[in-house]
């Protein structure tokens, strides 16, 4: 789900006066409406030097309202090596090695790709300091749980890149592009079963159900059917911003049922929301569909 709203928010900035601030407190709490790490019996089977490809292409359609529509397509590819483990955890380095945006929007477009150099100079592509750079996190064998070394978050400034707070919040999020790559299903669960987890804060609430489809050879397939709601109010440079978002998500789920590893995931989204911002009232809706494959 996260380049759908990555480029729906990028697309915000664009259409509202003083956007900057709400654009990275937007870009934050779209982080949140990622799958949450499940509760499970079992545990992800790994060994040390193992390499993971993750390829990623997505597609959007979305209306901002006053007359704002857009389309957009979206590709990347992340490679994962499992650097150690202990008794409960691997350790992993995570790299984004390519990054390919298409998009339209009122009948301007615009497009970056990580292979052309040419395109590293580019507004996008100076906003994004993670390419091609390592990073390592720890990921929990039983629950699927990432944790990420802490970094201080980025200041703006006015006469900084409006982009860069963005790519950079979405880079925090890195811990979903690992744990996704995982799936555990509960112990004793058969064909035709179904369980869910749910969840909640002071901002944001979420639900998932999940039904186990099929088990062919070894491989699962599992239905995922999730929402997630956001409602934050906060203050910005003296701004009173006010943002709610629904979005609520089919995902099918091909797993490995022995070791927990991923082979496919195919999203479809629907988003809708709002940000109040100085008297002004600007919806978002948009769907999505995503693609994610994993090559062990």
């Amino acid at each position: 789900m996260l380049y759908v709203y990555q480029l729906f928010l990028q697309n915000i900035f664009k259409s509202i006066k003083h956007m900057k601030a709400a654009l990275f407190l937007l870009a934050s709490i779209a982080c949140t409406f990622s799958t949450l790490a499940q509760k499970n019996d079992g545990k992800v089977v790994l060994t040390k030097g193992q390499k993971i490809i993750i390829k990623t292409s997505s597609t959007q359609d979305a209306d901002m309202g006053m007359g704002m529509e857009m389309k957009n397509f979206s590709s990347s590819q992340n490679n994962l090596v499992v650097l150690d483990a202990d008794d409960t955890s691997y350790s992993i380095s995570n790299t984004l090695t390519g990054l390919k945006i298409s998009m339209d929007m009122m009948g301007q477009a615009t497009s970056y790709d990580s292979d052309k150099k040419e395109d590293s100079a580019s507004e996008i592509g100076k906003s994004i300091p993670n390419l091609n750079i390592p990073d390592t996190v720890t990921m929990n064998k039983y629950s699927r749980a990432v944790y990420a070394r802490k970094k201080a978050e980025p200041v703006s400034t006015e006469d900084s890149n409006p982009l860069e707070n963005m790519f950079e919040a979405f880079n925090n999020n890195k811990e979903t592009t690992v744990s996704e790559a995982f799936f555990l299903i509960p112990k004793g669960k058969k064909v035709g079963d179904k369980w869910s987890d749910s969840s909640s804060t002071k901002d944001t609430r979420s639900y998932q159900e999940y039904v186990l489809q099929s088990i062919d050879n070894g491989i699962a397939t599992i239905l995922e059917n999730s929402k997630i709601e956001n409602n934050t109010q906060t203050e910005i440079q003296g701004m009173q911003v006010t943002v709610s978002m629904s979005a609520k998500s089919t995902i099918e789920i091909k797993v490995d049922s022995k070791t927990g590893l991923v082979n496919k995931r195919e999203t479809k989204t629907d988003l809708a929301g709002n940000l109040e911002m100085m008297g002004q009232s600007v919806p978002v809706t948009g769907k999505g569909t995503m693609t994610t494959t994993y090559e062990h």
